[in-house]
Protein backbone atom coordinates (compact mmCIF):
# COMPACT_ATOMS: atom_id res chain seq x y z
CA UNK A 1 0.00 0.00 0.00
CA UNK A 2 2.91 2.29 0.58
CA UNK A 3 4.54 1.72 -2.56
CA UNK A 4 1.59 2.27 -4.29
CA UNK A 5 1.33 5.46 -3.11
CA UNK A 6 4.54 6.43 -3.74
CA UNK A 7 4.24 5.11 -7.18
CA UNK A 8 1.74 7.27 -7.72
CA UNK A 9 3.00 10.57 -5.85
CA UNK A 10 6.15 10.12 -8.01
CA UNK A 11 3.58 10.10 -10.73
CA UNK A 12 2.05 13.62 -10.09
CA UNK A 13 5.54 14.98 -9.79
CA UNK A 14 6.68 14.13 -13.38
CA UNK A 15 3.74 15.39 -14.66
CA UNK A 16 3.51 18.53 -13.02
CA UNK A 17 7.32 18.93 -14.17
CA UNK A 18 6.65 17.71 -17.86
CA UNK A 19 4.11 20.40 -18.19
CA UNK A 20 6.55 22.97 -16.80
CA UNK A 21 8.98 21.60 -18.88
CA UNK A 22 6.36 22.27 -22.12
CA UNK A 23 5.56 25.57 -20.67
CA UNK A 24 9.58 27.19 -20.56
CA UNK A 25 10.05 25.43 -24.04
CA UNK A 26 6.99 27.21 -25.32
CA UNK A 27 7.80 30.69 -23.91
CA UNK A 28 11.78 30.40 -24.53
CA UNK A 29 10.36 30.21 -28.33
CA UNK A 30 7.70 32.81 -28.12
CA UNK A 31 10.75 35.38 -27.15
CA UNK A 32 13.05 34.34 -29.77
CA UNK A 33 10.31 35.07 -32.38
CA UNK A 34 9.12 38.11 -31.00
CA UNK A 35 12.88 38.99 -30.48
CA UNK A 36 13.30 38.09 -34.93
CA UNK A 37 10.28 39.96 -35.75
CA UNK A 38 11.46 43.14 -33.55
CA UNK A 39 14.86 42.97 -35.09
CA UNK A 40 12.65 42.60 -38.45
CA UNK A 41 10.53 45.33 -37.76
CA UNK A 42 13.44 47.85 -36.86
CA UNK A 43 15.39 47.74 -39.93
CA UNK A 44 15.56 50.67 -41.51
CA UNK A 45 13.76 50.80 -45.07
CA UNK A 46 15.33 53.76 -47.25
CA UNK A 47 13.15 55.08 -50.56
CA UNK A 48 13.52 57.58 -53.70
CA UNK A 49 11.09 59.01 -56.11
CA UNK A 50 12.98 59.61 -59.34
CA UNK A 51 11.19 61.91 -61.65
CA UNK A 52 11.75 62.11 -65.80
CA UNK A 53 12.95 58.58 -65.92
CA UNK A 54 12.72 58.01 -70.18
CA UNK A 55 10.73 55.38 -71.34
CA UNK A 56 12.64 52.98 -73.64
CA UNK A 57 10.20 51.80 -76.35
CA UNK A 58 10.42 48.59 -78.08
CA UNK A 59 8.76 48.79 -81.33
CA UNK A 60 9.48 48.66 -85.53
CA UNK A 61 11.07 52.23 -85.64
CA UNK A 62 11.25 51.33 -89.53
CA UNK A 63 7.71 50.79 -90.20
CA UNK A 64 6.22 52.65 -87.45
CA UNK A 65 5.45 56.51 -86.10
CA UNK A 66 4.99 56.95 -82.63
CA UNK A 67 2.84 59.59 -80.96
CA UNK A 68 0.69 60.99 -77.91
CA UNK A 69 2.80 59.99 -75.80
CA UNK A 70 4.89 61.63 -72.87
CA UNK A 71 7.85 59.43 -73.05
CA UNK A 72 9.13 60.47 -69.29
CA UNK A 73 7.32 58.68 -66.18
CA UNK A 74 8.62 58.94 -62.41
CA UNK A 75 9.60 55.61 -60.52
CA UNK A 76 9.17 54.88 -56.78
CA UNK A 77 12.15 52.91 -55.26
CA UNK A 78 12.45 51.26 -51.94
CA UNK A 79 15.44 48.90 -50.12
CA UNK A 80 16.99 47.86 -47.02
CA UNK A 81 20.24 48.32 -48.36
CA UNK A 82 20.96 51.98 -48.78
CA UNK A 83 24.19 51.31 -51.01
CA UNK A 84 22.43 49.22 -53.80
CA UNK A 85 19.03 52.11 -53.05
CA UNK A 86 22.39 55.15 -53.99
CA UNK A 87 22.99 53.04 -57.42
CA UNK A 88 19.95 53.03 -58.57
CA UNK A 89 19.30 56.61 -58.17
CA UNK A 90 22.04 57.89 -60.11
CA UNK A 91 21.88 58.22 -63.80
CA UNK A 92 25.83 57.16 -63.88
CA UNK A 93 25.35 53.50 -61.78
CA UNK A 94 21.38 52.49 -62.87
CA UNK A 95 20.69 49.24 -63.51
CA UNK A 96 17.06 49.45 -64.16
CA UNK A 97 15.52 50.90 -67.49
CA UNK A 98 11.65 51.02 -67.96
CA UNK A 99 10.28 49.35 -70.58
CA UNK A 100 7.04 49.75 -72.82
CA UNK A 101 6.71 46.56 -75.58
CA UNK A 102 5.05 47.25 -78.71
CA UNK A 103 6.70 44.60 -80.60
CA UNK A 104 3.67 43.07 -81.10
CA UNK A 105 1.65 45.60 -81.66
CA UNK A 106 0.06 47.10 -85.25
CA UNK A 107 -1.40 50.38 -85.79
CA UNK A 108 -3.65 52.37 -84.07
CA UNK A 109 -4.40 53.67 -80.36
CA UNK A 110 -3.00 51.45 -77.19
CA UNK A 111 -2.74 51.65 -73.81
CA UNK A 112 0.36 49.54 -73.02
CA UNK A 113 1.64 48.41 -69.58
CA UNK A 114 5.46 49.75 -68.40
CA UNK A 115 7.31 47.14 -66.45
CA UNK A 116 10.48 47.45 -64.52
CA UNK A 117 13.82 45.84 -65.82
CA UNK A 118 17.23 45.08 -64.44
CA UNK A 119 16.59 45.98 -61.26
CA UNK A 120 19.26 45.54 -58.40
CA UNK A 121 18.42 42.48 -55.98
CA UNK A 122 17.25 44.32 -53.18
CA UNK A 123 15.64 46.70 -54.56
CA UNK A 124 11.55 47.24 -55.32
CA UNK A 125 10.34 49.78 -57.73
CA UNK A 126 6.71 50.99 -59.03
CA UNK A 127 6.22 52.90 -62.30
CA UNK A 128 3.85 56.05 -62.32
CA UNK A 129 2.22 56.11 -64.73
CA UNK A 130 1.95 52.24 -64.65
CA UNK A 131 0.15 52.52 -67.92
CA UNK A 132 0.60 54.89 -71.04
CA UNK A 133 -1.70 55.59 -73.96
CA UNK A 134 0.06 55.70 -77.09
CA UNK A 135 -0.23 55.99 -80.96
CA UNK A 136 0.85 53.83 -83.82
CA UNK A 137 0.72 54.83 -87.31
CA UNK A 138 2.60 53.86 -90.72
CA UNK A 139 5.81 55.75 -91.46
CA UNK A 140 5.48 58.56 -94.42
CA UNK A 141 8.06 60.81 -95.12
CA UNK A 142 7.53 64.13 -97.11
CA UNK A 143 9.58 67.36 -97.86
CA UNK A 144 8.21 70.58 -96.52
CA UNK A 145 9.36 74.57 -97.32
CA UNK A 146 11.16 75.91 -94.40
CA UNK A 147 9.31 79.30 -93.02
CA UNK A 148 11.16 81.56 -90.90
CA UNK A 149 9.37 83.39 -88.03
CA UNK A 150 9.93 86.85 -86.77
CA UNK A 151 7.41 88.09 -83.70
CA UNK A 152 7.29 91.78 -84.12
CA UNK A 153 7.20 92.33 -80.39
CA UNK A 154 10.59 91.13 -80.56
CA UNK A 155 11.53 94.35 -82.36
CA UNK A 156 13.32 97.07 -80.63
CA UNK A 157 11.92 100.42 -80.26
CA UNK A 158 11.42 102.19 -83.81
CA UNK A 159 13.46 99.25 -85.60
CA UNK A 160 12.30 97.68 -88.21
CA UNK A 161 12.34 94.34 -90.08
CA UNK A 162 14.72 94.19 -93.16
CA UNK A 163 15.81 91.34 -94.46
CA UNK A 164 15.05 87.59 -93.02
CA UNK A 165 16.55 84.08 -94.87
CA UNK A 166 17.11 80.45 -93.37
CA UNK A 167 20.15 78.19 -94.47
CA UNK A 168 17.85 75.24 -95.82
CA UNK A 169 14.86 75.76 -98.02
CA UNK A 170 13.51 72.44 -97.82
CA UNK A 171 13.59 69.69 -94.93
CA UNK A 172 12.56 65.91 -94.88
CA UNK A 173 9.49 65.52 -92.25
CA UNK A 174 8.77 61.78 -91.25
CA UNK A 175 5.37 61.58 -89.22
CA UNK A 176 2.64 58.89 -89.10
CA UNK A 177 0.20 58.74 -92.62
CA UNK A 178 -2.59 60.82 -90.95
CA UNK A 179 -0.47 62.91 -89.01
CA UNK A 180 1.23 64.24 -91.79
CA UNK A 181 -1.66 65.23 -93.96
CA UNK A 182 -2.22 68.16 -90.76
CA UNK A 183 1.09 69.59 -91.60
CA UNK A 184 0.86 73.13 -93.01
CA UNK A 185 4.25 74.44 -92.02
CA UNK A 186 7.74 73.66 -91.15
CA UNK A 187 8.67 76.80 -88.71
CA UNK A 188 12.17 78.40 -87.92
CA UNK A 189 10.99 80.75 -85.13
CA UNK A 190 13.12 83.03 -83.38
CA UNK A 191 13.75 82.59 -79.89
CA UNK A 192 11.80 84.07 -77.44
CA UNK A 193 14.58 85.93 -75.28
CA UNK A 194 16.30 88.03 -78.68
CA UNK A 195 15.57 91.38 -78.33
CA UNK A 196 16.10 92.60 -82.11
CA UNK A 197 17.98 95.69 -81.74
CA UNK A 198 20.82 94.32 -83.98
CA UNK A 199 20.86 92.15 -86.62
CA UNK A 200 20.59 88.43 -85.43
CA UNK A 201 22.23 85.05 -87.12
CA UNK A 202 21.83 81.50 -84.90
CA UNK A 203 20.77 78.48 -84.88
CA UNK A 204 17.10 77.78 -84.40
CA UNK A 205 14.99 74.33 -84.07
CA UNK A 206 12.47 73.49 -86.86
CA UNK A 207 9.01 72.30 -85.47
CA UNK A 208 6.07 71.14 -87.40
CA UNK A 209 2.67 72.86 -87.20
CA UNK A 210 -0.82 72.33 -88.54
CA UNK A 211 -3.06 75.23 -89.49
CA UNK A 212 -4.37 76.15 -86.06
CA UNK A 213 -0.69 76.83 -85.03
CA UNK A 214 -0.65 73.96 -83.14
CA UNK A 215 2.85 71.13 -83.19
CA UNK A 216 2.44 68.24 -84.63
CA UNK A 217 4.72 65.74 -83.82
CA UNK A 218 7.56 64.69 -86.81
CA UNK A 219 11.21 63.79 -86.94
CA UNK A 220 12.70 66.51 -89.01
CA UNK A 221 16.17 66.29 -91.11
CA UNK A 222 17.79 68.71 -90.13
CA UNK A 223 16.39 69.36 -86.80
CA UNK A 224 18.39 72.82 -86.91
CA UNK A 225 18.99 75.73 -89.43
CA UNK A 226 20.65 78.82 -89.16
CA UNK A 227 18.02 81.63 -88.96
CA UNK A 228 19.15 85.43 -90.25
CA UNK A 229 17.35 88.51 -89.38
CA UNK A 230 18.55 91.63 -90.77
CA UNK A 231 16.67 94.66 -88.63
CA UNK A 232 16.86 98.96 -89.36
CA UNK A 233 17.48 101.02 -86.78
CA UNK A 234 15.07 103.91 -86.64
CA UNK A 235 16.45 107.06 -88.49
CA UNK A 236 15.39 110.23 -89.99
CA UNK A 237 16.58 112.74 -92.59
CA UNK A 238 18.53 115.79 -91.29
CA UNK A 239 19.65 119.30 -93.16
CA UNK A 240 23.76 119.47 -93.80
CA UNK A 241 24.99 122.70 -93.13
CA UNK A 242 28.27 123.87 -94.79
CA UNK A 243 30.43 126.31 -92.16
CA UNK A 244 34.10 127.42 -92.57
CA UNK A 245 37.09 126.44 -90.67
CA UNK A 246 40.41 126.94 -90.39
CA UNK A 247 41.93 130.57 -91.28
CA UNK A 248 41.44 132.09 -94.43
CA UNK A 249 43.96 133.42 -97.09
CA UNK A 250 44.90 136.97 -96.58
CA UNK A 251 43.93 137.49 -100.26
CA UNK A 252 40.57 135.52 -100.26
CA UNK A 253 37.65 137.76 -99.59
CA UNK A 254 35.17 134.86 -98.55
CA UNK A 255 34.73 131.49 -99.75
CA UNK A 256 31.21 130.16 -101.49
CA UNK A 257 30.66 126.26 -100.07
CA UNK A 258 28.28 123.92 -102.08
CA UNK A 259 27.25 120.52 -101.27
CA UNK A 260 26.63 117.68 -103.57
CA UNK A 261 23.38 117.55 -101.37
CA UNK A 262 21.57 119.23 -99.31
CA UNK A 263 20.43 116.67 -96.44
CA UNK A 264 21.55 112.92 -94.73
CA UNK A 265 20.08 110.38 -93.64
CA UNK A 266 21.06 109.41 -89.78
CA UNK A 267 20.15 106.28 -87.36
CA UNK A 268 20.84 104.55 -84.29
CA UNK A 269 18.88 104.67 -80.94
CA UNK A 270 15.84 106.85 -80.65
CA UNK A 271 17.09 108.77 -77.74
CA UNK A 272 20.31 109.73 -79.83
CA UNK A 273 18.60 110.45 -83.02
CA UNK A 274 16.09 112.81 -81.00
CA UNK A 275 19.14 114.86 -80.23
CA UNK A 276 20.65 115.31 -83.61
CA UNK A 277 18.57 118.42 -85.77
CA UNK A 278 21.56 119.25 -88.18
CA UNK A 279 24.63 118.31 -89.31
CA UNK A 280 27.14 121.05 -89.55
CA UNK A 281 30.26 120.27 -91.91
CA UNK A 282 33.00 122.32 -91.48
CA UNK A 283 35.73 122.91 -94.17
CA UNK A 284 38.95 123.48 -93.56
CA UNK A 285 39.55 127.18 -95.52
CA UNK A 286 43.48 127.03 -94.63
CA UNK A 287 45.61 128.10 -98.05
CA UNK A 288 42.83 127.58 -100.20
CA UNK A 289 42.71 130.40 -102.90
CA UNK A 290 41.52 128.63 -105.84
CA UNK A 291 38.17 126.88 -107.20
CA UNK A 292 38.35 123.05 -105.83
CA UNK A 293 35.82 120.15 -104.73
CA UNK A 294 37.13 117.68 -101.92
CA UNK A 295 35.35 114.59 -99.95
CA UNK A 296 34.21 115.74 -96.67
CA UNK A 297 33.16 112.96 -93.78
CA UNK A 298 29.79 113.43 -92.26
CA UNK A 299 29.77 112.70 -87.98
CA UNK A 300 27.29 112.89 -85.64
CA UNK A 301 27.26 111.62 -82.34
CA UNK A 302 26.24 107.84 -81.64
CA UNK A 303 24.36 107.23 -84.93
CA UNK A 304 25.37 106.23 -88.57
CA UNK A 305 25.10 108.48 -91.18
CA UNK A 306 24.40 108.07 -94.66
CA UNK A 307 25.96 108.58 -97.32
CA UNK A 308 29.13 108.80 -95.09
CA UNK A 309 31.12 111.18 -97.53
CA UNK A 310 29.83 114.05 -99.65
CA UNK A 311 31.78 116.24 -102.63
CA UNK A 312 32.16 120.53 -101.40
CA UNK A 313 33.23 122.94 -103.92
CA UNK A 314 34.92 125.62 -102.61
CA UNK A 315 35.05 128.72 -104.48
CA UNK A 316 36.97 131.65 -102.71
CA UNK A 317 36.20 135.28 -103.44
CA UNK A 318 39.52 137.06 -103.91
CA UNK A 319 39.41 140.62 -102.63
CA UNK A 320 39.61 143.44 -104.72
CA UNK A 321 43.49 144.76 -105.44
Amino acid sequence: MNKRKFLKHNAVYLFISFLFAILLFVNANATNIKNNVDKINNLATYDATLHDIPVQINYDSSKYFLSGFDNNVSVYLTSYNRVRLDAEKSEATRHFSVIADLSKIKTGTITVPLRLQGLTNGVNGQVDPAQISITVERRVSKEFDVTPVVNQEQLGAHYTLDDVSVSAKKVRVTSGGEMIKKISQIRATLPDDVDLQQNYEGEVDLKAFDEAGDEIPAEITPEKVYLTVGVKAPSKTVPLIAVQAGTLSDKVEQANLTLSQDTAVISGKQKDIDKISQIKVAVDMTGITTKRTISQALMADNVVVEPSKIKVTITPVMKAK
